[in-house]
């Protein structure tokens, strides 16, 4: 093993060298985790809906790192897999992949935001996320089970990077969470908030997006429009997650929309929990709620004085009773 390692972004030649690091670090942890082939990784970084950069060691891939299309929001991405090969950890990688992707990726797409999931049980990313001019805005609990090897479902503190040119919309606040939410904005760039509206739909139906994670138990659900039969969704939500194994299920909402607070009391209602602010999510603004089995919070590391709060915020909102 060489001790310096090369930065290189994917080249279709490299394009089967995704499926074998991602293989190498996670695959004895997720028995059923999709592996894209060479063309599928190579077509995906061809039309940007996956940028990848490589750690080269000679002819051996030592880590790599995505920018990755997550949201309904083509213009989000989110800056994750990163992913270091045993032999390499102590040493450049991860952070030599860390700068090149900030120095790489921006130049080759136009966005509004990009964002970064950073593990809340240890202060690297979070840290490096911070130093890098991230702001925190949101934590998923329980949205990964734990590597081989580890205890309790894995956590994370969400930071996002605004593209300083981006048109911010004006923002709905939910009643139910009308001061914690002006917290979760703290960093960020400044937004009009609309009057407090508690206006129920009276017609038109929910629209929703599902992204379904069956390796990891995942459920993700966007949904774009509030209409009247929201709660009836979310009530047959609430039953397929748990029939089809799904540990953690993550709703996101559109605060541009006026029925937001109407929203967030259905999933409050049904054990939903406040997780964060998701800028520019929907091209507007997007409110994160979720629903997950108990979590260790005791094994729990937040770096940042803001994520520190937010904890302790989101920690009370489990404790309180929905309306």
């Amino acid at each position: 093993m060489s001790k310096d390692v090369e930065f290189t972004l994917l080249q279709e030649q490299t394009a089967d060298l995704v499926r074998e690091i991602i293989e190498k670090v996670y695959a004895g942890s997720y028995s059923d985790l999709a592996l894209p082939t060479a063309k599928e990784a190579w077509a995906a970084h061809c039309r940007r809906d996956e940028l990848v950069a490589l750690a080269l060691d000679g002819s051996r891939v030592a880590g790599m790192i995505s920018l990755k299309r997550l949201s309904r929001n083509p213009r989000v991405y989110e800056l994750g897999m990163l992913s270091v090969a045993e032999g390499y950890r102590n040493g450049k990688a991860a952070g030599g992949l860390l700068t090149f992707a900030k120095r790489e990726f921006p130049p080759l797409i136009d966005y509004d935001a990009v964002f970064t999931e950073n593990v809340a049980d240890h202060y690297y990313s979070q840290r490096k996320a911070a130093q890098n001019g991230g702001t925190d805005c949101a934590i998923a609990f329980g949205a990964m089970p734990p590597l081989a090897g580890g205890a309790g479902r894995i956590s994370f503190i969400v930071a996002f990077f605004e593209h300083p040119a981006a048109v911010v919309q004006p923002v709905y606040i939910p009643k139910s969470y009308a001061e914690t939410l002006l917290f979760f904005y703290q960093g960020l760039r400044a937004r009009s908030f609309f009057p407090l509206c508690e206006d129920r739909p009276q017609s038109g139906e929910s629209v929703f997006f599902r992204r379904k994670f069956p390796a990891i138990g995942l459920l993700k659900e966007d949904c774009v429009k509030i209409g009247s039969d929201f709660a009836v969704k979310i009530e047959k939500l609430n039953a397929d997650a748990p029939a089809e194994g799904l540990e953690t299920t993550q709703v996101y909402l559109p605060l541009a929309s006026p029925y937001v607070s109407f929203a967030v009391d259905c999933l409050r209602a049904r054990g939903y929990l406040l997780g964060g602010v998701y800028p520019f999510w929907f091209g507007g603004d997007g409110v994160m709620l979720q629903k997950y089995r108990a979590v260790n919070t005791a094994s729990l590391r937040v770096y940042s004085a803001k994520a520190k709060t937010m904890l302790k915020l989101l920690l009370g909102d489990g404790e309180k009773k929905a309306p």
